[in-house]
């Protein structure tokens, strides 16, 4: 009989090779991926063009044309397309990022015959309503009103000045008139340059079989995408002197802190060993930062860290919020383990979970085809070396103390922090 006070057997995963994906190249440019798996009969499609925020002039246009596509097209109605969606157990959610825009769907294998017309006129012939439109400019402002109240967006935004420049794409700051300014007609704009097959690749992932990858492949053939295409703009960044800087927010009950330092780009071989050791520092619940400044002093109930890497360059980023008389001792206690992880690096105990929880969130991949081919897509569209899952697993089995005070000496001097705190002074 199972005895349940005593704690089952474990043992490592072992290294796992990231399954191929299948690329064809079709006549019309469109760049198809797919790969099979699970026992489901669900399919996601992944349908993406160069272009995103950063190439339109506030975040809220390539995220509003996107959603857009669900409001009405040539053919059908948003009434419609609602309706034939949920008949068909079809979700629907845009995908929009720094240099990227599309739509994600996921629907049973049984709805394709249904939905891939319903996503070609989507694509193809949208009628951005001039109704949706509006609507659509009152929520992001709204949304807007929402952020801006919040001292975590402050100081994100105070951050991202700091770390990427005062011209750099992301730093730019949208405004309610900004927003007031997009019109159905450069939504429609935008849309007929973006939607290019040249720029567009796609990823279909599920229990796929024949006649299913057939379907797809003749439902993409039909795209009359002729769109001149958006060339991504990477500008590289150009972080500010290392400080720390203040954003008054009359009223704010708490304050934010967001640091941030510059890194090492994703191609250099002490990227993912800097990356572990980040994750030491504030990467999950046993984090240091986490024992110390929220276990052990009560500072937060929450700080993390994350190694952020982009086309453009990568940083170290830490992000909390605190009472305001804590606001000081935060900082200060973020310094000190940036110097302990070089004097009193993880060993023992400590680094067995590090390694453990490393192992487990990257093996995450490897759960569902649709986990698998969203990798495949990230990877492609974030510039990530080829046998980087791979390169992954031996980093982690290979990690000592040793290596996370190295990475930690090179790369994590606290003298380097940009530091924007966002709230009230005392």
């Amino acid at each position: 009989m199972l005895d349940r006070k005593i704690a089952p057997e474990t043992r490592p995963f072992g290294f796992r090779k990231l399954p191929a994906e299948t690329v064809e190249i079709l006549p019309n440019g469109i760049t198809f991926h797919r790969y099979s798996g699970g026992d489901q009969p669900v399919c996601n499609l992944l349908v993406s063009f160069s272009g995103g925020v950063q190439e339109t002039p506030t975040e809220y246009e390539a995220q509003m044309a996107m959603s857009m596509l669900q409001e009405g097209t040539a053919n059908y109605s948003g009434a419609e397309i609602a309706e034939i969606l949920d008949f068909n157990g079809a979700r629907f959610i845009r995908s929009t990022s720094a240099h990227r825009s599309g739509v994600n769907i996921t629907m049973l294998n049984s709805g394709a015959d249904e939905v891939l017309p319903l996503l070609a006129d989507m694509l193809i012939a949208p009628s951005f309503p001039s109704d949706a439109v509006e609507a659509a400019k009152n929520v992001a402002t709204s949304q807007l009103q929402i952020n801006s109240s919040k001292v975590s967006f402050l100081a994100d935004k105070e951050c991202a000045r700091m770390i990427w420049g005062d011209s750099h794409p992301t730093s730019k700051v949208a405004t309610e008139e900004k927003i007031r300014t997009i019109s159905r007609d450069t939504l429609s704009a935008w849309h007929s340059r973006m939607a290019s097959g040249r720029t567009c690749h796609v990823f279909l992932s599920g229990l796929l079989d024949d006649r299913l990858v057939d379907k797809v492949r003749d439902f993409l053939l039909s795209l009359n995408l002729a769109g001149e295409g958006v060339e991504p703009l990477i500008i590289p960044m150009s972080p500010a002197a290392a400080g720390v800087n203040f954003v008054e927010k009359e009223g704010a009950r708490q304050n934010a802190v967001a640091a941030a330092i510059p890194a090492i780009p994703r191609s250099h071989p002490d990227y993912i060993p800097l990356r572990l050791a980040i994750v030491a520092l504030g990467g999950y619940f046993g984090s240091r930062l986490m024992a110390n400044i929220r276990e052990e002093k009560g500072y937060t109930y929450g700080i993390s860290s994350y190694l952020a890497g982009s086309l453009e360059g990568s940083f170290t980023g830490i992000a909390a919020q605190c009472d305001m008389a804590y606001t000081e001792p935060v900082i200060t206690e973020i310094r000190k383990e940036l110097r302990d992880l070089v004097l009193n690096p993880p060993s023992g105990e400590e680094l067995r979970r590090l390694k453990l929880f490393c192992s487990t969130s990257l093996i995450e991949t490897l759960d569902s085809p649709i986990s698998i081919m969203g990798y495949y897509a990230t990877s492609l569209f974030a510039g990530i070396p080829d046998g980087y899952f791979e390169a992954q697993q031996h980093a982690i089995e290979a990690l000592t103390p040793d290596t996370i005070a190295e990475m930690a000496e090179k790369y994590l001097h606290p003298d380097d922090l940009r530091i924007a705190v966002a709230g009230s002074r005392i």
